[in-house]
């Protein structure tokens, strides 16, 4: 699999660096922010591959991010995750950025998965 171009959005600072050095790991080029409207000035600067946005964050959400990239960089692959919150359960938050999104991911999960996922749709 060549080097992939990802962005992590997660507002949870330690899962944002998870995920980055577990990419990281496998070659791919990593940026991560931890709020969505940072999320869409990094997407309209760089080519991006794959976006792993968490759903549930403050400011703009990974509903908005998922659905800016969709309108204005189709060709994104956008993974959403989410472990649901107290007033919406992470199935009902996952379905309703499914509109949006390539594939999602419940919280929480291992990182294989998210490899998993990733190299099932960029499989050479």
């Amino acid at each position: 699999m060549r080097a992939l171009r990802i962005l992590i959005v997660d507002d949870a600072v330690e899962n944002a660096e998870l995920l980055e050095e577990y990419l990281q790991s496998f070659g791919h080029n990593v940026d991560k922010t931890y709020n969505g409207e940072k999320a869409i000035l990094l997407i309209s600067k760089n080519d991006y591959d794959i976006v792993v946005t968490d759903v549930l964050m403050p400011r703009k959400d990974g509903f908005e991010v998922a659905k800016f990239i969709k309108e204005n960089h189709p060709g994104i692959y956008v993974i959403a995750m989410s472990g649901g919150s107290a007033m919406i359960p992470r199935n009902m938050a996952l379905q309703g950025v499914g509109l949006y999104a390539d594939d999602t991911l419940k919280k929480p999960f291992a990182p294989d998965e998210l490899k998993a996922k990733i190299e099932l749709y960029f499989t050479d």
